[in-house]
Order: structure tokens, then sequence, then C-alpha cells
């Protein structure tokens, strides 16, 4: 009997034992790239508020020591996680094993600073003068880019070493130094110095900075401890970020080893909030293909050794948001959600036949089987009644809704899963708009209740407010002179510009900012708030962008007159370019609103059809490319090609099927370049391609295999199987002759003209004299 106890007692002891163990927490540590302060609050606030703790991992924080090498630290396991500088694509160059988790910053805050008394008025006024600057600072691709770009040569300037101190700057020790913006700019502003700011993002070079990352081996070892200190990191920075105050109380208290005042780390957290969430919904995206463009940049440079495969290199957190047994518990018992929305907006939702439908009924299905519980529709006849019932508790959530000060008496807001931009619609006789302060006295509609109309009363008091019941309602008012114009979101009005109003309207500016839309939840419930989090968080990017594409993307129905639909869409497309061109002349005048250029751009610079960049992105990072290959001595090579007989394609089988062709060309352009090529689409059926550091040879072997692969494409029309071909031009850019890229393009489009006039289906090349068509 005393040895059947004992065993049983030995194997309480084993299980208690085993039970404690795996709750000890996980020691991790992180290597800093600097010393302490703002820039990394994420990591003091995560071990503050406990979200380590939470997460099972004891983590210990390591400021920045001179010498101190993060790469070799992390691979050597010295550290668990370290922070880098976007020149750690060549550390992963020279085939070291790391992974990139997450970039904190959107755009860096690495500059250049000189004083307005040193009459440096452009870039290139920096020849023969001193600049202190660190290796890794001129290792930094966007630096070295912009100079480049402005014919700059680094021969020219006097290298000094970095002291890390502005006063070096006033004290004329140098003329010019690396700073960032965030810190060493508060401190000139401090002193009421005047200075000048070089910033690469302003010059079309716009690199992420702070990138977390880890080696390969930590992740294939401990894949579950690197997914929890990257969700607990983030996590820590949307806190800091929120709570600026505590968390300024926190580094003074525990970190503050920079000496800095309250006021400076102030500052510094609002500069670092906007660079974070510049242009993004989630703090921490990586973009593939902005990696890319960063990389194609060091290869230009002549950086690079061999070609990175980013698959290996960016890392993708393979699990979704988990509901805890608690979680599903409360959803069993609650048994059902109820839900109100806005009975009349699409393309996002409208009640019809009882039933949600819209682009936001596609979310709701998703959310609907992530929670595995029903969610029901509560009918309203308008919006200002659904916002009554959610006050009421007649419904749980509003589907799609903005946060304001009013609605959080009542409402919490789970976090944005569609940011819109706002424009104002006009009748076509009406100027453009580019500063909304000139619409004060006049009378703007918007629809009662929407949460836009209590911004717009705080930012534009002498604007006339008209509410209407629904963008139907408004529009109507602008086209009767009964309101000057209609706000709303780009796609709800260009989907009734489709529907109803065609070529009666027109965009006639856009708006700071965006309405940024998520879930409000009734306040009383935060469980329901925290499933709903979830159940936006399981929803991917492919998923979101393929839920964009079906409702967005314009819809051809029989008896449409194609002819002058298309005159309407290039007429709103000449529209929004314009529009975007004076928002970006403002922006480059106003740094305050320096974050809306890129939303801006990016309507600009892309394709809507195809989306692929279109011809101003080509004219702008064309030339870019050519200063960089001009350095690097690598060839560059153009591509130009056409459709044959597109015209007859359109004529025989409608524009409806002349579209799909183009499409179809799209993607097979797509799929077989590379990542270092640039594919834009010029205009009509006409495509242009940039082949960097690769010669005439090898491009015209890229060439013949787009050529032969579009051969044998088969398009479905509604009458018929469409095959097409393409004639292609190819042009050898001149390095030491050509003086812009257009030399390039005009040996392409001859090429090309030779391709056309020889039968078509060919590839033709124009190097430096000669010309020649390819035979198969």
């Amino acid at each position: 009997m005393k040895t059947i106890f004992k065993a049983i007692f030995l194997s309480a002891l084993l299980f208690f034992g085993l039970d404690a163990a795996d709750t000890t927490p996980q020691k991790v540590s992180i290597q800093l790239k600097w010393k302490h302060q703002f820039q990394f609050a994420g990591y003091y606030m995560a071990k503050a508020k406990g979200f380590y703790k939470d997460a099972g991992l004891d983590v210990e924080i390591k400021e920045y020591q001179s010498g101190t090498d993060i790469v070799k630290d992390v691979l050597q396991s010295k550290s668990t996680f370290g922070v880098a500088y976007p020149n750690i694509m060549l550390e992963k160059d020279a085939d070291k094993n790391i992974m990139l988790l997450y970039a904190l910053f959107q755009s860096s805050p690495h500059v250049l600073v000189s004083l307005k008394s040193s009459n440096i008025e452009t870039i290139k006024d920096f020849q023969n003068k001193r600049i202190m600057i660190s290796k890794i600072a001129i290792n930094t691709a966007s630096i070295i880019s912009m100079l480049i770009s402005k014919g700059v040569d680094f021969k020219t300037l006097t290298i000094l070493e970095p002291t890390y101190n502005i006063q070096s700057l006033l004290d004329n020790k140098t003329d010019i130094t690396t700073a960032y913006i965030s810190n060493e700019i508060y401190k000139l502003d401090k002193m009421g110095i005047k200075y000048n700011i070089w910033n690469p993002k302003n010059y079309g070079f716009d690199l992420y900075d702070d990138i977390l990352f880890t080696s390969q081996k930590e992740l294939k070892e401990h894949p579950k401890v690197v997914e929890l200190f990257t969700e607990a990191s983030l996590k820590g920075f949307e806190y800091a970020f929120s709570h600026i105050d505590e968390t300024v109380d926190i580094i003074l208290k525990k970190y503050n080893t920079m000496h800095k005042s309250r006021d400076a780390l102030i500052y510094e957290a609002k500069v670092l909030k906007k660079l974070a969430y510049q242009g993004v919904d989630k703090l921490g995206k990586i973009d593939k293909h902005k990696i890319q463009r960063i990389y194609d940049l060091y290869n230009l440079l002549g950086m690079t050794k061999y070609k990175i495969d980013l698959s290996k290199f960016i890392y993708t957190p393979t699990n979704l948001p988990i509901l805890t047994n608690k979680e599903v518990k409360y959803l069993q018992n609650k048994k059902y959600i109820t839900m109100c929305i806005d009975p009349n907006w699409m393309p996002f939702e409208k009640i019809e036949n009882g039933k949600q439908i819209g682009l936001n009924a596609d979310y709701f299905k998703i959310f609907e089987n992530f929670l595995q519980t029903e969610i029901k529709l509560i009918p309203t006849k308008s919006w200002s009644e659904s916002l009554r019932f959610a006050k009421e508790r007649k419904c749980d959530i509003l589907s799609l809704a903005m946060e304001t000060k009013k609605r959080k008496a009542y409402l919490n807001f789970t976090k944005p899963y569609l940011k819109i931009p706002i424009v104002l619609a006009t009748k076509p006789d009406k100027p453009f708009i580019a500063d909304f302060s000139t619409l004060n006295n006049k009378t703007v509609a918007i629809p009662q209740g929407y949460a836009f109309a209590e911004i717009l009363k705080l930012k534009y008091p002498k604007i006339d407010i008209l509410e209407v019941k629904n963008i139907d309602d408004g529009l109507q008012k602008v086209i009767h002179d009964k309101a000057y114009g209609y706000i709303g979101t780009l796609a709800s009005i260009g989907y009734s510009f489709q529907k109803k109003f065609t070529g009666e309207l027109k965009i006639a500016g856009k708006f700071d900012g965006s309405w940024d839309l998520g879930i409000a939840v009734r306040n009383d419930d935060p469980m329901l708030f925290e499933v709903l989090q979830k159940a936006i968080g399981s929803v991917d990017e492919k998923t979101k962008q393929h839920i964009l594409n079906n409702w967005l993307s314009i819809k051809y129905e029989k008896g449409v007159d194609y002819g002058l639909l298309w005159q309407v869409i290039a007429v709103f497309s000449i529209v929004l370019v314009v529009v975007l061109y004076f928002y970006i002349k403002l922006n480059k005048l106003k740094n305050e609103i320096l974050q809306q250029k890129e939303e801006i751009a990016l309507l600009a610079l892309t394709d809507y059809m195809t989306k692929l960049y279109n011809r101003r992105y080509f004219t702008q990072i064309s030339n870019h490319l050519l200063h960089l290959a001009k350095r690097s001595n690598k060839p560059l090579s153009i591509l130009m090609l056409d459709i044959d007989d597109f015209k007859k394609i359109n004529d025989t089988y409608g524009h409806k099927a002349g579209d799909d062709v183009i499409i179809s060309l799209a993607n097979t352009l797509k799929s077989i370049s590379r990542e270092s090529d640039v594919v834009c689409r010029f205009g009509g059926e006409e495509f242009i391609m940039l082949f960097p550091n690769t010669d005439i040879e090898n491009s015209s072997k890229i060439a013949t295999k787009i050529k032969n692969t579009v051969e044998n494409l088969k398009v479905q029309s509604a009458k018929d199987t469409i095959c097409f071909t393409v004639s292609i031009g190819l042009g050898k850019v001149l390095l030491q002759e050509d003086k812009t890229i257009e030399d390039g393009v005009k040996r392409a489009d001859d090429a090309l003209y030779m391709a056309k006039e020889n039968g078509k289906n060919l590839v033709c090349i124009h190097e430096k004299r000669e010309k020649i068509c390819l035979q198969d």
C-alpha cells in the first residue's frame, strides 16, 4: 500500500512540477539599434503593461552600445531579436539567415539637414561640402539614391565621422549632417534656428525603418515565441502611440539615458506616430513589393551580390486569431448578434428584400463563419434610425461606422477594416477645389447622421451643411442646384455615377484623410467587442482585395452605350489626376499634411483596369533608374508592346471583350516579369516595361517569351473565343549618351513601329544604330 501511495505521490509531484515548468516565462531579449528614447516605446510598454507576461515571455531590452553588431548578436543567439536599419537586406544578400518580422516605420525618419545660413538651397549645392554621416547612413539606399538622382557624387563630399550632436552643425564643424526628424529637428526648432531638411521621401525614395528581425534558426525552433513576441510588441506600440503621456512618464522614470525633456519625448512621439501609421491601417506592415523596390535600389547601386528569395525573408504569421474557450461559451450563450446597417449606401451595403447586400455583406459572411454565430439584420429605414436603434440597444452592432466623440458615449469601435477617400461631387461647370475653405458660405449636402458631418462642422464652420436622406437624395439636390456639392466616399459616389448620374456630375476635389470604417459595438458588452476584433483580424489582405475588386470594378450591362461610358470614364480619370496633382503640389508646400501625398499618389500612379502602374508612374521612376544605372554602369533596357489589330477586336467583339483582352495581357506581363522589372500600361492597348541590370540579349529572351505566350492565350467573349498577338519593340538605353529616359523610349518605339511594318507579331530591336527583327 505504501508503495502504491508513494507512486501516486511521485506521479502527482511530477505532474504538478511539469505544469509549473510550462508556465515559467520564456526568456528572450531584444537588441535596440540606438539609445533609449520614444523610438522604442512599444517594447517598454509591452513590458510595463504585461503584454509580454501575458504571452509567457520574460523580455530583456538591450540598449545599443558602441561597437555592437546587432545582426551578428542575433545570429549567434546573444540576442533573440534585433531592431535594424533598412540596409538589413544587405545582410540577407550576404547569405545570412535572418527573417524580417515587421517594419515599424512605413517611412524612415532618417534625413539630411543643413542650416539656412549655409546657402545650400538645392541638393546640387552639396558638391564639395562637408557632411557628417555614418557608414550605416552611407549604405542607406534612400539617402545615396537621393544624392545620385540629383547628380551629386559622393567623391566630391568630405565625409566626417558623426558626433550625433546637432551642435556640430551649429559650430560650423560640418555643412550637412544626418538627423532624425523626430529628434534633432526639435532642438533646432526650440532654438529658433532656420534650417533645410533633405528628405529622400520627397525625391521618390521612401524606405522602411526600425525593422524587427530574428534568425531563421529561432523561427524554426521557437515559432510560437516569435509570433507571440511580434504580436505583443506591436500591441505595445499601439498602446504607446495611444497613451503618449503615460508612456513618456515611464521613459522618464526607467529609460531616459539620453536625458531628454518631457517636451522632447512628446515631440518625438507625435512625429514617429505619423510615420508608423503612414498609409496603413495596421502597425508593422511589410509590403513585399516595397521591399523588392528597396532591394532593386541596392542592386542598381551595385551593393548586392545575389537575388533574394522574399518568401524566405519576410515573416508571415501562420495562425489566424483564435477564440478562447471563454469566448466560444459566451457566443453559444448569446446565440445570435443583432446588427443595424445603412439601408442605402452602395456599394458598401443596402437592405434589399430584407437582407444585407453589398461589399460589407461579403465581410459579414466571413465574420459569421469565423464566429460560428448567426448575425441577425434589424431592418431600418435610414442611417439615422440605425444610429437611434444602436443607442437604444435594439441592435448590438452597427456594421460599418466611423468613430466620433458623440458615438463613443454608447459605442466602442473596432479597428477599421475599410479606409475610403472622401471627395466632393459637383456639377461639371463648377471649378476644381484645391482648398476646401473656398466652400465657405456654400451649401454642401451630406447624409443625416454621417460622422463626417461632425468633423466637417468643426474643421470648416462656415460651410453650410445640408443633411439629406441618402446619397441619391444628395446628388439630386446638386443636380437641381439646391446644393453646391455633395460629400461622400469615392467608392459610393463613383458607383452612383455609373448607375444613375452618368455625365451629370463630376469629382471636384478630395478631402484630407479618409473615412475609416470599422464595426461599432455596444459599449456595455466588452466580450462582444473582443470577438469582433478577432473576426476582423481573421480576414487576410488577399480576401480584402478580392472583395474590393468584386464591388469596386466597373459593371457592364446590356443596353449601355459603351462609347459614351468610356468617354465618361476617361474624363473622370483626368479629373482625378488633376485633383491629385493639385494635392501633391499642396503637400510639398505644407509639411503638416505630408502624409496625404502617398494616398493621393497611389490613386494617380495605378491603372484602374489592369492594376499595373500607369504612364505617370513610369515617368516618375524611369529617370531615377537611369541615374542609378549610369552610376553603377549596369545595363538598362526598355520594351514597348502593342496589341495587334486591337480596333478590330473592339469592333468585332465589343469593348467589354477588348477590356478582357487588355486585362489578360496585363496578367501575362505580370506573371512573366521578374521582381525587379517595372511593368506599366502606357495608354490604350500599349504597354511599356523597364528591365534594370538587363542587356539587350537577355531582354530579347523575355520579349520572345512574352510574344510566344500571348500567341497561345485564349480570351472567352460572349460571341466567341478571342486569340490575339502583340508586336514588341526593344530599345537599348545608352548610358553614356542618353540624357533622359525618353531617348531609350524612342528607340523602343521605333523598333515597335518596325515590328508593325514587317507583318506584326514580331520582336524588333533598336540598339545604337542597328535595327533588327528576330525570327522564330
